[in-house]
């Protein structure tokens, strides 16, 4: 495995599909671990609502995002950054790409909505981009 970025967070390995929350064909996807919950809804205008919110001991962060389906395509690593009609998309590499306030991501390694120290408290959420969570994202833009 290649060594993590400095702005991703090691429990980010824990994200895992929450099956017994996710309803497919509902248009909604939760992904999460004990203190990290992850919603991805599909909305009527044909964009994704992408809510996180994260437990910390000092209280919570919370927001939400609306990504345009490449824009989630290419964050979840489905498609090739430079497929991608996301006039915002910042490509470093054929490895690495981002959206300001969206989301970076290298390799299999997701932060939304931004990079952070890689320490715990940070109000961001790390996610290892997995075949589970990647076929997931994929039946949900399907559905």
């Amino acid at each position: 495995m290649l060594t993590r970025p400095v702005w991703w967070n090691p429990h980010g390995k824990d994200m895992k599909v929450s099956k017994g929350e996710t309803d497919l064909k509902m248009g909604k996807l939760v992904i999460k671990r004990p203190t990290v919950r992850v919603e991805i809804n599909a909305s009527l205008a044909n964009r994704l609502i992408f809510f996180w919110r994260k437990c910390i001991v000092d209280g919570q962060f919370e927001g939400d995002i609306a990504f345009s389906a490449d824009g989630l395509l290419v964050a979840f690593g489905l498609i090739k950054p430079e497929a991608a009609q996301d006039k915002d998309l910042i490509i470093h590499s054929q490895h690495a790409c981002m959206v300001k306030s969206r989301f970076i991501k290298e390799y299999d390694y997701l932060n939304i909505p931004c990079p952070g120290t890689g320490n715990d408290g940070d109000p961001n959420v790390s996610i290892l981009l997995t075949d589970e969570i990647r076929e997931a994202i994929a039946k949900l833009l399907d559905s």
